[in-house]
């Protein structure tokens, strides 16, 4: 939610704005958009399961700094929120100790959820459960490979069965 709510947050300022007077939209627009952006920036990169360079974590840094500065400037306060506390005084810190922090977010838990229940699927036929564990096992290992989502985009590039174009059911998601 708060992804697609910083995505289009154009369109969420034109909607919030469309009938407030000329001078006003525009005056709240350039007041709150910067720091919008720069937060969605921080999102974004929280986001990402996968490791960041030295330089993408002091670029991220760099990030984190400007926006605590400029949300400050605009909110013209010293005292921050918990979460502010956090971006400001963790966000970082426990990026440079463990190269990631999307991994640790509840999104990514999930996805890892799915990718194992596909496995159990995929080696359901497997009735010795020890083979079929060292088989999930190897599943997991190869795709650990620094080539593997490379070969496998090639490969589905090259398969002959196309996506499903069914439409999920959205059940579950409000």
């Amino acid at each position: 939610m708060a992804q697609k709510f910083l995505e289009e947050q154009d369109v969420f300022f034109d909607e919030a704005l469309k009938d407030v007077d000329g001078d006003f939209a525009k005056d709240v627009r350039e007041r709150y958009q910067p720091v919008m952006a720069l937060l969605h920036v921080i999102h974004r990169d929280a986001r990402r399961a996968t490791a960041f360079t030295d330089e993408e974590i002091d670029e991220f840094d760099e990030n984190v700094t400007l926006f605590c500065d400029v949300y400050r400037a605009t909110f013209q306060t010293k005292h921050v929120t918990p979460k502010m506390h956090l971006i400001e005084a963790h966000l970082v810190e426990s990026l440079r100790k463990w190269k990631t922090l999307g991994l640790f977010s509840e999104e990514a838990l999930e996805s890892m959820h799915a990718k194992l229940n596909r496995l159990e699927r995929r080696t359901f036929g497997i009735r010795n459960q020890l083979k079929r564990l060292k088989k999930r096992y190897d599943f997991l290992e190869d795709a650990q490979h620094p080539g593997a989502q490379e070969a496998a985009k090639a490969s589905r590039a090259l398969s002959k069965r196309k996506p499903s174009s069914k439409k999920k059911s959205g059940r579950g998601k409000k």
